[in-house]
């Protein structure tokens, strides 16, 4: 697949595969760091792109230059991925097939690719190849992806009609979506969710007897979560969550205020372009708005 990946699908793609070194290879990584060139072969990433974006890592304290031709991975950079992995199933299956979609739509709408489960793991910044899996086994049970090919490391898979059609009709307005069919097949445990998410026939609005439980659950996603974007983005969602807190607190809340609050948050989320984490609240807010 010759995709010219983003600069965060890279980066993500580069801490997974460190990550995997340090705890399947631990003779070519820790503290004696990895060679340059033997990263750049796992991550079929150029060594002169791949030495960019190390430096910019570097600034950022995920990674630390051992000597001019070796990297080693820090705490926080695999803090960073321990984030990313803390996606649940569904979660982590609404996000692969966005990313699987925008490859699909990048290289032109060529309908002839299967798809590597494990890459697309990687450039998501998900290491957990099992979860992966799973989820792409569950979108294959639901009809958004098929040709399954089972190796010993992932599975192949391409992008159905239908799931072409799902990923086309999010960004069609509210009024003129057709909601979807089909079925929840929980491949792992999923719990403390009061969210539907890839439900039966559902396409979820705030309407006029307002779930103020529902609200908060949603709230508090957001909050556990947007304070990893940049400070602008940050800045534009705060004041609407305040206000959102404030009117479900009334006797009688004003339906209009809130929806047009979560639709502010969602257009900054739509804003921040290939970020993981405005991707994973976004994937929430598209259940209401």
């Amino acid at each position: 697949m010759n995709i010219e990946l983003s600069e965060v699908e890279s980066i993500n793609c580069i801490l997974v595969s460190m990550n995997l070194i340090d705890n399947n290879t631990p003779s070519m990584s820790g503290d004696r760091g990895i060679e340059i060139d033997y990263l750049s072969r796992e991550t079929s990433i150029e060594v002169e792109k791949l030495t960019s974006l190390l430096n910019n890592l570097s600034t950022k304290k995920y990674v630390e230059w051992v000597t001019d031709e070796k990297i080693k991975l820090l705490d926080n950079g695999k803090d960073y991925l321990k984030r990313n992995n803390t996606y649940t199933l569904q979660q982590t299956a609404g996000l692969i097939l966005k990313k699987t979609y925008d490859i699909y739509v990048r290289d032109n709408y060529n309908d002839s690719y299967q798809f590597n489960s494990f890459l697309i793991g990687s450039y998501l910044g998900i290491e957990n190849n099992n979860k992966v899996n799973s989820a792409v086994k569950y979108l294959i049970e639901n009809g958004y992806f098929e040709k399954i090919i089972i190796t010993r490391y992932y599975i192949m898979y391409s992008l159905t009609n239908d799931g072409i059609n799902f990923m086309e009709n999010e960004s069609i307005e509210e009024n003129e979506k057709t909601p979807i069919s089909i079925t929840n097949n929980f491949y792992s445990e999923v719990t403390n969710s009061q969210i539907q998410q890839f439900s039966n026939n559902s396409v979820q609005t705030i309407n006029q007897e307002i779930n103020t439980e529902k609200i908060y659950e949603i709230i508090k996603i957001i909050e556990e979560n947007y304070k990893n974007l940049d400070t602008n983005s940050r800045k534009s969602i705060e004041p609407n969550i305040e206000d959102i807190k404030t009117e479900i607190k009334k006797t009688n809340p004003d339906n209009k205020i809130i929806k047009q609050c979560f639709q502010t948050i969602r257009n900054v989320l739509e804003g921040v372009v290939g970020n993981i984490i405005a991707a994973g609240i976004l994937y929430y807010l598209r259940q209401v708005i």
